[in-house]
């Protein structure tokens, strides 16, 4: 029963089996076999009968000189000698197909073969071979885990290997290690049947430089197909158009900084840093349309820095650019958006002030001419300017409004300089001085001291009114003189008088001394060699050594005296 059933499934197998004795030569090698038996499945694929076949060589089914003749020969060798299992493929002219046969051992110098029908499979590697031929793009084949199966002549073009050098590496092996993260995460997509397109990785060459290479990658059964580009010269055309377009960007921002510096040259004074005159010119006719569209007001402040040529002759340029550079960081930290300042020239400044009326800007003034009155330069020592301020009149011109705002500056320099003066419609001048009236503020707790500084108050009014009476300079020099030495003797008495009292800022206070003291000779000198006007040398008498020494310095220490003078009463 087993025969029979044995028998029946070999016979009636789809599969062509077949049954060999094996022939040897004299020297006992294996050399050809003898058909013995085969079945239905190997006549359908042979194409012939079994009486054609039984007893025949095998060299008489395929004949000599067939492509896998000499695969046979071995394998007849192999199988006999080391009694394993063996494969070839082998091309049968007659009927023109390749036949795949697996030999197997079976015993008494017997074997057996299985015949299987491969011929679809090399027409489709021929075709594949002619298509990998014959295409000027990189095409390869590699498996799921990506082995190269095959390549075709444009990577042996275009990398410089040899065919052989690929086929069975790794296609990760040759990446560029940068890009070999990139490249595994491309290969699990396509192991999960994921097509991916435009890829790009650099890939070494046979001399070990790196070729930029775009892959197209198509997942298929157990294959994965890819074609590739070399695409080195446009991603390095790229990268220099990305480098230009790059330096392109720096130099269109060291343009833009360059546009901005001549900008700036072109609307900004170069010693300062504020606007110009040029700024001013250019923004103004916009600041007025806009204030009589919304019916806003808008205000200008005129500043003229006081006897600023005395500093310039006496202490030099250098020192007057100093002092122009120190008045205008003080002026402009107290001017906010969307006011601003600007230097007209010289010693001169305006400020224009949008949607601030006159008792506004006259307020910002008089804030600015206190702080540089407070304000001591180290060399030149205390610095003023005289303010004029105007509102501008509805559909007033510009010319029109400077003007008047500049006739209530110079109404502020004639009236003593340090003070702000406006031009409103009754031409009022804020701290003008006529005659300078003695103020209880000015009370120290001291008697000599406050005695002294009456008598140079009254001194200071003898000179304004001789100063007005026209008298002759060598006459008005006399009571200068004459008020220098009380100037001079009050100035020792008070340091003596502070020295006793304990007085903690005492050396700074005989300090302020010493430096006016040298600023009036200097002042003094300047005059009789005619560099300094009368005027302004008797104007910094009265309005800085007297009056504004006694507002701005003095009365630093009269809680100190009057607090000693109160623990001596108490005592008593």
């Amino acid at each position: 029963m087993e025969k029979l059933c044995f028998n029946e499934f070999f016979n009636n197998s789809p599969t062509a089996y077949s049954c060999h004795k094996v022939i040897l030569d004299n020297e006992g090698n294996p050399y050809d076999c003898q058909y013995l038996h085969i079945n239905k499945a190997f006549e359908k694929l042979i194409q012939i009968e079994r009486p054609k076949v039984i007893n025949k060589s095998i060299y008489d089914i395929f004949p000599e000189g067939c492509e896998g003749e000499n695969e046979w020969k071995k394998i007849i060798q192999e199988v006999n000698t080391n009694q394993t299992s063996a494969q070839f493929d082998i091309h049968h002219q007659s009927i023109q197909k390749w036949i795949r046969i697996d030999v197997f051992p079976l015993c008494n110098g017997l074997i057996g073969c299985i015949y299987h029908d491969v011929t679809k499979e090399y027409r489709l590697d021929h075709e594949i071979e002619g298509f990998l031929k014959v295409n000027i793009d990189m095409l390869c084949i590699t498996d799921m885990d990506g082995n190269f199966l095959k390549v075709n002549k444009a990577f042996e073009r275009i990398l410089g290997y040899q065919l052989e050098d690929f086929e069975g590496k790794k296609y990760i092996s040759f990446i560029h290690p940068e890009d070999v993260p990139a490249s595994n995460e491309v290969m699990n997509k396509l192991k999960e049947k994921q097509s991916v397109s435009s890829f790009v990785n650099r890939v070494r060459t046979k001399d070990g430089t790196y070729k930029y290479i775009e892959w197209h990658s198509e997942p298929y059964g157990s294959c994965i197909y890819l074609s590739a580009q070399d695409i080195t010269e446009t991603r390095e055309l790229q990268m220099k158009l990305y480098k230009n377009n790059q330096n392109l960007i720096e130099l269109t921002k060291v343009l833009e900084a360059k546009n901005k510096i001549l900008n700036d040259l072109a609307i900004r004074d170069e010693l300062t840093g504020l606007y110009n005159r040029h700024f001013i010119d250019q923004r103004i006719e916009k600041e007025m349309a806009q204030a009589d569209r919304k019916n806003q007001p808008l205000s200008m402040i005129i500043f003229d820095l006081d006897h600023f040529k005395c500093i310039n002759d006496i202490w030099g340029h250098p020192i007057g650019d100093e002092v122009l550079k120190e008045v205008a960081n003080l002026a402009n930290n107290l001017v906010c958006e969307p006011n601003f300042i600007a230097r007209l020239g010289g010693e001169e400044f305006v400020i224009i002030m949008p949607n601030t009326n006159l008792q506004q800007a006259t307020r910002v003034a008089e804030n600015i001419r206190l702080e540089m009155e407070h304000s001591h330069h180290p060399i030149v020592g205390q610095i003023t300017a005289s303010f004029g301020v105007a509102e501008r009149k509805e559909a007033e011109s510009y010319y029109s409004w400077y003007k008047r705002t500049d006739k209530a500056m110079y109404r502020a320099k004639e009236s003593g300089r340090n003070r702000v003066c406006s031009s409103d419609d009754q031409d009022h001048c804020f701290n003008t001085l006529v005659k300078i009236e003695w103020n209880e503020d000015w009370e120290s707790g001291n008697e000599m001291i406050d005695e002294e500084h009456r008598l140079l108050v009254e001194k200071a009014n003898s000179l304004f009114y001789l100063f007005l009476s026209d008298s002759e300079n060598e006459k008005m020099m006399k009571q200068i003189d004459v008020i220098l030495k009380d100037i001079i003797k009050h100035f020792c008495n008070e340091e003596e008088i502070l020295l006793d009292a304990g007085y903690p800022d005492y050396e700074k206070h005989a300090k302020i001394h010493e430096t006016l003291l040298d600023k009036v000779f200097k002042f003094k000198e300047a005059y009789q060699n005619g560099v300094l006007k009368l005027s302004e040398f008797f104007s910094f008498i009265v309005n800085d050594v007297i009056i504004g020494h006694i507002q701005n310095s003095d009365t630093d220490y009269f809680t100190h005296l009057q607090d000693n003078e109160l623990e001596f009463t108490t005592s008593l």
